[in-house]
């Protein structure tokens, strides 16, 4: 459980480059307000392989992180799911 009373997942999945299963893991934090999405995001995505809000990709694979577009899905919602990929 987050500090917004949301799910924490970790989940194994095949989004790595080899696209093997298991070759990557997911971890997926679940309603997240607008107003903190913006800023887990922005800081934790350079991370990542890639991290998606709700469905809305806003770092690409081996690319940078669009705060434009992570601002636009942050704020389409007042719940947002965040799904941070590694590999």
């Amino acid at each position: 459980i987050n500090a917004f009373k949301g799910n924490v997942t970790l989940a194994a999945a095949a989004t790595g480059p080899s696209s093997a299963a298991g070759s990557s893991f997911t971890i997926t934090y679940d309603n997240v307000p607008a107003a903190e999405c913006v800023k887990i995001t922005t800081a934790a995505a350079g991370n990542f392989y890639t991290a998606k809000v709700g469905s809305k990709v806003v770092k690409a694979a081996d690319g940078t992180l669009d705060v434009a577009a992570t601002a636009a899905a942050c704020n389409n919602a007042t719940s947002n799911t965040l799904v941070f990929t590694s590999i």
